[in-house]
């Protein structure tokens, strides 16, 4: 049976008795209009005629619309010119029903959002409208954010919902946002980050004070930190540095970076995650090492994260076993840790300590392959004991969480998957990866 297309953004907490998609059988192709006509769902799961996702033996080739719906046979219009082809041999399909598209954001893997277009400007640019999904809950209070490749230009502070609009305020993060209707904005938090207590921001700019970078970042939204966070740095997903909150207000964090980091370690555009509350509450956070001495090291936890003598916690590095640490000392905001155990590695400034168990670390499970129409991808296995399955997985560039995508169908260590159009923060390209969160089902 060939390969069959399922769109990605279906999600299965879509309204009670719909089924979001279904395959479809085809009856004939008029190549030279190229038509597809085939027969209709058994089961329509809405009134308004689903989509078609095409596939040309097994490879994603094109979305189709409906233009005929009759009793016993659809026809559709292909978007690309696939018919014809003397290497087309065979072509299958699926309905793809749109009331759920956009639904189950809550699933969607840490560090993906959902964008909204910005609809319209009200003069000056003090306050925009958002095209919005109802679906998402967005309520009164919520931030969204605008970005310039990487960096936040404007947050976006939402004060009136309606159906399908959300009004919002805009918040200057750059001296020129420069904003305009048709640009995206993305949830901040996302739904994940939010859920999980996550604080997550940008650095937007770096100065030098005496020998000392300090980082200027907007403020995390969403998830509450206490007001001499720690925070880590991040570039292309590698941790670079380490730092503390020093001075804030509504917009701006200024973060002092640690002395043990390298000369100009921090730069724009690099990713900043904050430790919040209810991670140090649940103890779901990462701290870092500071300096090694002789028969001990410091960490960068301590009694403001609710460290305590004895606590035995876990020193990571990629690709090795964990080691139990056991805390010495513990001072207001460091403390003083030994291997509970002889341990064969020394430890390094930056090594990760972590706080409670961990369930492993995000897993690279694919790469893009080919890419039709922005949002249907032929992908490649590259993990081969993965067993395929609906779970959401995050499109990965460079470190960085781009989109969600679904796995359809899979043969061998080929498969088919579609993109969320909603979650994409740019244009997908080949060669970016397809990311398994920790826990998640294999």
């Amino acid at each position: 049976m060939p390969v069959a297309l399922l769109i990605a953004a279906v999600a299965a907490q879509s309204a009670p008795g719909i089924r979001p998609f279904q395959p479809a059988v085809i009856l004939a192709r008029d190549d030279a209009r190229g038509l597809l006509t085939v027969a209709a769902p058994p089961t329509p799961s809405s009134a308004v005629p689903p989509a078609l996702a095409v596939v040309a033996d097994g490879r994603p080739v094109s979305w189709a619309r409906p233009v005929v719906v009759g009793a016993a046979e659809w026809q559709y219009q292909l978007a690309a010119p696939v018919l014809g082809e003397a290497d087309v041999r065979e072509l299958s399909g699926w309905f793809v029903d749109s009331a759920g598209l956009d639904a189950q954001v809550d699933a969607w893997p840490a560090g993906a959002a959902p964008h909204a277009r910005l609809e319209s400007l009200t003069p000056g640019a003090r306050g925009v409208w958002l095209e919005i999904t109802p679906g998402w809950n967005v309520r009164r209070g919520d931030s969204w954010f605008v970005r310039r490749g990487r960096r936040p230009v404007a947050r976006l502070d939402v004060t009136h919902v309606a159906d399908d609009r959300a009004f919002c305020r805009v918040v200057p993060l750059a001296a020129a946002p420069d904003l305009a209707a048709g640009q995206r904005a993305a949830a901040w938090p996302s739904p994940s980050d939010r859920r999980h207590g996550i604080a997550r921001s940008s650095v937007v700019g770096v100065r030098r004070i005496e020998d000392v970078q300090v980082a200027q970042i907007p403020a995390p939204c969403g998830v509450e930190c206490p007001a001499e966070a720690r925070v880590e740095v991040y570039r292309d997903g590698t941790f670079v540095a380490d730092g503390v909150v020093e001075s804030a207000d509504a917009r701006f964090w200024q973060v002092r970076i640690s002395e043990s980091a390298e000369h100009n370690a921090v730069q724009a555009d690099d990713e900043v995650l904050a430790r919040s509350r209810r991670q140090v509450e649940q103890r779901a956070f990462s701290a870092r090492v500071l300096e090694v001495r002789p028969r001990s090291f410091l960490i960068n936890a301590g009694e403001i994260d609710d460290v305590r003598p004895g606590e035995v916690v876990w020193l990571l590095r990629p690709g090795e076993t964990p080691r139990d640490v056991r805390i010495a000392r513990v001072q207001r905001d460091y403390a003083e840790a030994q291997f509970a155990q002889a341990a064969d590695i020394v430890p390094r400034p930056g090594d990760e300590v972590r706080f409670a168990p961990t369930r492993g670390s995000p897993r690279t499970v694919a790469r893009i392959e080919s890419i039709a129409q922005e949002t249907l991808l032929g992908v490649e296995w590259t993990a081969p004991d993965v067993t395929p399955d609906d779970a959401a997985l995050a499109i990965v560039d460079r470190g960085v969480v781009v989109g969600v995508a679904r796995v359809a169908a899979s043969r061998g260590d080929r498969a088919i998957a579609v993109a969320v159009e909603p979650s994409l923060a740019c244009r997908l390209e080949r060669g970016m990866t397809l990311r398994r969160d920790a826990g998640a089902a294999e």
